[in-house]
């Protein structure tokens, strides 16, 4: 069994070494938010400026929906609230007296809830002027992508 791996691995490896690879990879770069709305970006010491209005810079869907999470509020104003409202509701079979399990079906839906909205809540990427932003070249070296925001450290850390 060894020996027909080792020859699979060299095949794969002999096939690895033919196949046309690239002969240079574009790197990225650390872009600065230098506006965020609409968003405006510089690299290369702020020697170039990048944005959507002049047509160099490409937002991923992925990353505008991170950026606008809880656009309206409502995620993070109102689902505690309301999960609260609806888990406070207590019935009793008015035929024989006995507590309903509605109850604590509520209960373990609404903990879902929260526990969905505060996953969704910690993919939220809020933006400031300074943030420090990932970004790739496209093919024509005059276009920038988006590919995700750098984390800054804090004290502690």
């Amino acid at each position: 069994m060894t020996d027909s791996i080792n020859k699979l691995a060299l095949k794969f490896a002999t096939e690895y070494k033919k196949r046309n690879n690239p002969s240079s990879y574009k790197e990225l770069t650390v872009a600065t938010v230098q506006c965020v709305e609409p968003l405006q970006l510089t690299v290369v010491n702020s020697q170039i400026q990048l944005s959507e209005a002049l047509g160099n810079l490409c937002v991923p869907e992925w990353f505008d929906f991170r950026c606008n999470i809880d656009a309206t509020g409502l995620l993070s104003e109102s689902v505690q609230s309301d999960t609260e409202e609806a888990v406070s509701i207590t019935e009793t079979h008015s035929y024989t007296g006995t507590p309903c399990q509605m109850p604590d079906a509520i209960a373990y839906v609404s903990s879902a809830i929260l526990a969905v909205r505060d996953e969704l809540l910690a993919l939220k990427c809020i933006l400031q002027v300074g943030d420090k932003l990932i970004v790739a070249p496209l093919e024509s070296d005059s276009e920038y992508v988006i590919v995700d925001k750098l984390k800054t450290a804090t004290k502690g850390e």
